[in-house]
């Protein structure tokens, strides 16, 4: 398999993947959502007492999804 197919084969794959994450975008209806959604978007950690913590990800973000964002930018 060549790597062109590959990669029609890998975006025909996220494509369906983001649809049915968002079901059909009607429940993330932006960008910026989507990005939150999926893990790729640090956010700053202040707490009550503590101000200088680092910025993380989201604990809650779609794992699957983040993993397969990472390793398409790697490949490319």
């Amino acid at each position: 398999m060549s790597v062109y197919k590959l990669f029609q084969v890998l975006e025909k794959y996220l494509a369906t993947l983001i649809l049915i994450k968002t079901k059909g975008f009607t429940e993330i209806d932006s960008p910026r959502k989507m990005a939150c959604y999926a893990g790729v978007v640090p956010f700053k950690n202040k707490s009550g007492s503590s101000i200088f913590g680092k910025n993380r990800v989201s604990f809650f973000a779609d794992k699957q999804l983040k993993r397969f964002y990472i390793w398409l930018l790697e490949v490319r």
